[in-house]
């Protein structure tokens, strides 16, 4: 690794998913996609297993893989090729996708094509990665961070809520978090007032409505939960039968 962190990966490459990939379930790797995995410290050994984590897919964070040099017989006049097998090719890639192999010190990753124009080194990249990293890359990448960031001009779309119901909720809470059971002591702001934040229980984002009949005041960790808890669902649940 480089001795001032950049940004993405070390290094990528990429090779589109061929019928015949699927069909043998056994993709091809590209002799530059073959030095990454060496890179890796991975192995050719047929039946060998490991994991890889996976960026930009909502419905897994890693996937298994093998890494062997096919088999040809002794009358082949052909080369032995660098293969990848396992879920990797039966159950994840499809023909036509563009798959790109990435590395960062030792650790692989792998992405399809995205749906958006991402850069490879883009701060989109990053962000995956350090949710999907091993503890060891992620603490070394941050040990290299120094200086300000940079700057990016970006344009975003948002709801435009109703200030009223938001001021109106945090009047009718009284001072206390909404959820049933929740006991968490609440921090006074500058005005002496207990901070509670505004959750609308169905979410704008799924059609939920912005009004006092669906928002309610939250401790900042009942808020946190609600959003990103394994127990959310159960929860909102709670909130929707007050």
């Amino acid at each position: 690794m480089s001795a001032s962190w950049k940004g993405g990966f070390d290094s990528s490459k990429s090779k589109n998913v061929t019928p015949s990939d699927k069909k043998k379930n056994a993709y091809v790797l590209t002799k530059a996609q073959e030095a990454l995995l060496q890179k890796a410290q991975k192995l050719p050994a047929q039946g060998i297993e490991f994991e890889i984590p996976v960026l930009f897919d909502s419905n897994r964070s890693s996937i298994t893989a093998t890494y062997y040099h096919s088999v040809r017989s002794k009358d082949a006049d052909r080369p032995k090729e660098a293969r990848m097998g396992g879920p990797f090719i039966s159950s994840w890639l499809s023909p036509g996708d563009k798959l790109t192999l990435g590395i960062i010190g030792i650790e692989l990753f792998a992405m399809k094509s995205l749906s958006t124009a991402i850069s490879l080194i883009g701060a989109e990249v990053d962000r995956e990665i350090a949710k999907k990293a091993s503890d060891a890359t992620i603490l070394k990448l941050a040990s290299m961070a120094n200086g300000k960031p940079s700057k990016i001009i970006s344009s975003t779309s948002d709801f435009v809520r109703n200030p009223y119901v938001a001021s109106a909720t945090l009047i009718r809470s009284k001072g206390k978090c909404a959820m049933p059971g929740c006991c968490r002591e609440l921090f006074l702001k500058d005005n002496e007032q207990p901070y509670l934040e505004v959750h609308h229980v169905v979410p704008l984002s799924e059609d939920g409505e912005d009004t006092l009949g669906n928002s309610v005041a939250l401790c900042p960790s009942c808020h946190r939960e609600l959003h990103l808890g394994k127990n959310r669902c159960e929860l909102r649940n709670k909130l929707l039968k007050l």
